[in-house]
């Protein structure tokens, strides 16, 4: 992956072999929405043609306030016994989660339509807030969409962890 602008805390990205052209930020979604609408000026002014991508991707980096203790909420998350089981007989110790990764059922990291969702405890306010990473890769049609649901989407993630909704 190769930078090729940044704005502020927003940046743009690409990966030519791949076909992929990607914005990343920690700000709010309505800026990078903005940033996507540019894409097209973007296009232009690098002389480069549209079509020639073929992948858009999305990578954002959020927070989300807590009603619980997100340490707590994720360590009571029920995984397969079976696999905490062995690994924790291997390393001599119970264990439990301390964090989410999860993808799309037929997700892979290198296929053009992905989805992935990390979801951890913010450790030095471990009581207050969950760190939450998105990456959705798409057509820019769909990034879009997803985009400008995201923030709601992640509120209502965070709600049924906690057993709220």
């Amino acid at each position: 992956m190769m930078r090729i602008a940044t704005k502020g805390s927003i940046e743009v990205f690409t990966n030519v072999e791949r076909r992929t052209i990607g914005v990343s930020s920690e700000t709010s979604t309505k800026d990078l929405l903005v940033t996507y609408e540019d894409f097209e000026q973007i296009y232009k002014e690098l002389g480069v043609e549209e079509s020639n991508f073929m992948i858009h991707e999305f990578i954002g980096n959020f927070t989300a306030t807590s009603t619980k203790s997100p340490i707590e909420v994720v360590k009571g998350l029920s995984i397969e016994g079976d696999v905490r089981r062995k690994i924790g007989s291997v390393m001599e110790t119970e264990l439990v989660p301390m964090g989410l990764d999860l993808t799309t059922v037929d997700g892979f990291p290198t296929s053009s339509a992905w989805l992935r969702l990390n979801i951890n405890p913010v450790y030095v306010s471990a009581n207050k807030k969950y760190a939450l990473r998105v990456i959705y890769r798409g057509q820019l049609k769909e990034v879009l969409k997803f985009v400008k649901t995201i923030e709601r989407r992640l509120k209502k993630i965070i709600e049924k962890l906690e057993g709220v909704s």
